[in-house]
């Protein structure tokens, strides 16, 4: 009852402010002081959407992050490599389904080859689109293992 009273005092207040010339935060101050000194509003934040704008704040640093990286011009031709707000969309689609960690590699291996090679970079929204696999330094080790000697006479 004391739960169906707070609403009916709130929704009245906040009803009753937007139509005389009091403020809605004073009828709202009353409605809460009639309501016993608690502050009642009918849809508190939950925990979940607390999570969730922390999360969505996170993801758009990472977003920002990832697009910082790439150059606005090719540093082999002095052309832009057409970097706009479309990429920052396809960068949260990529986002889900990869770590923000392996974007950066990727993106960061790619300069680092067409640097070396002296490759024209490719349009950012290509290169998202198309995003190199990483590839391990596991996979092509510096030093070849030295051969065993057998102990068969052959």
């Amino acid at each position: 009852m004391e739960h169906q009273l707070r609403v009916i005092a709130y929704l009245l207040a906040a009803l009753v402010g937007t139509k005389t010339d009091r403020s809605a935060e004073e009828w709202l101050k009353s409605a809460d002081e009639y309501a016993g000194g608690e502050s009642y509003h009918p849809m508190p934040e939950s925990p979940s959407e607390a999570a969730k704008s922390a999360k969505d704040a996170e993801m758009e640093a990472a977003v920002e992050e990832i697009y910082k990286m790439y150059p606005t011009k090719c540093p082999n031709r002095g052309v832009a490599t057409g970097k706009c707000s479309k990429d920052k969309a396809r960068i949260r689609t990529l986002l889900k389904t990869k770590s923000a960690e392996e974007i950066k590699q990727s993106i960061t291996q790619y300069l680092e080859d067409c640097r070396i090679s002296g490759q024209y970079l490719k349009n950012f929204g290509t290169l998202l689109n198309n995003l190199p696999e990483v590839v391990s330094d596991d996979l092509f080790p510096t030093e070849l293992p030295s051969p065993q000697p057998s102990s068969e006479y052959r």
